[in-house]
């Protein structure tokens, strides 16, 4: 069994055909509501694939929080650990998606900045049932320094989605058997500057690095359509992005995480895993929303099939 650890969150997406600048408001060409949050998106887009999964994380006494419950339950996710808050709302995201796929996002944690190590313990046997475990870092910082010391000790591979980035320090980086920033938030955990181009393959080898030198022993660097790059011991290897139109990119980077995680269970390699969690994102771009773009495990095969494997080079030794 997979248990995710995370956020839960009711996405409000409003559609544009640019993002707007500072104090500059401008009007949607439509808006939805999505299901979302990190931990949540994660979760589904396991169980998407067919993980066995279970999920702790708390929503509010709400209709959001009913109808996320309903959502989980739709697609075989155990909720025995989601907590009902009887003082905050089900947390809220404000995404803008403009014409070319890009958007910003603004989240209300509301009963996500709840989440304490006690709410695992009160649900410990699901740790002690699982091999993997996913978190984020749209819950307290403190709960998940706390959650990863006791997985870590319980013996789990624990897997890490560092968004949004904050201070990481070398003791719970240790603990991990699978970090996956982003390339933003690779500069953010060495307190690095932004280099102008982020996706410079060269200075994020190089970012990669310092965060391995810290104790990570797999780190996965997405750089959106730039692909992937795969630090392992002394190796670095660069997969290259699937190419599709893009509606929205809002699910993918969860999308991958989740599928990353479910290959990764059904004993895959991690070149093999991470080439279908790449398959998994460029589909889940295809259409408006994170949850419902999300692909099943027969889509991820038949695309590989169709457009091939993503290219791998070994790119440092």
């Amino acid at each position: 069994m997979i248990l995710v650890i995370g956020s839960i969150n009711q996405d409000i997406v409003a559609k544009v055909n640019h993002l707007p600048k500072v104090g500059e408001t401008i009007l949607a060409s439509s808006g939805e509501y999505f299901f979302g949050g990190k931990g949540a998106n994660q979760a589904i887009a396991c169980a998407k694939l067919g993980a066995e999964c279970a999920f702790i994380g708390r929503v509010g006494a709400d209709k959001f929080g009913q109808a996320y419950l309903n959502n989980f339950n739709q697609h075989n996710i155990d909720c025995q650990g989601v907590i009902v808050s009887k003082s905050s709302g089900t947390g809220l995201a404000f995404i803008t998606v403009d014409e070319q796929a890009h958007n910003n996002i603004v989240v209300m944690q509301n009963a996500n900045k709840e989440i304490t190590i006690n709410d695992v313990l009160a649900y410990e046997k699901l740790i002690d049932q699982c091999e993997f475990i996913l978190l984020q870092l749209e819950i307290p910082l403190e709960a998940v320094k706390q959650i990863i010391s006791l997985a870590y000790q319980k013996g789990k591979k624990i897997i890490l989605n560092p968004a949004p980035c904050q201070k990481l320090n070398p003791e719970l980086l240790s603990k991990l058997y699978v970090l996956t920033p982003n390339e933003t938030e690779a500069y953010q955990i060495v307190n690095k500057a932004l280099n102008t181009d982020t996706t410079n393959i060269n200075n994020l080898v190089a970012v990669g690095q310092q965060i391995l030198t810290q104790g990570v022993k797999n780190l996965i660097i997405t750089i959106g359509s730039y692909g992937v790059l795969h630090f392992y011991q002394n190796e670095v290897y660069h997969y290259k992005g699937y190419l599709v139109n893009a509606e929205d990119t809002t699910g993918a980077g969860d999308t991958f995480n989740g599928a990353l995680l479910y290959y990764l269970s059904q004993g895959y390699s991690f070149p093999e895993a991470i080439t279908n969690a790449q398959a998994a994102a460029a589909l889940c771009t295809l259409k408006l929303g994170a949850q419902t773009a999300m692909p099943t495990a027969q889509e991820v095969s038949e695309f590989v099939n169709k457009v091939g494997v993503s290219e791998r080079m070994l790119i440092k030794r």
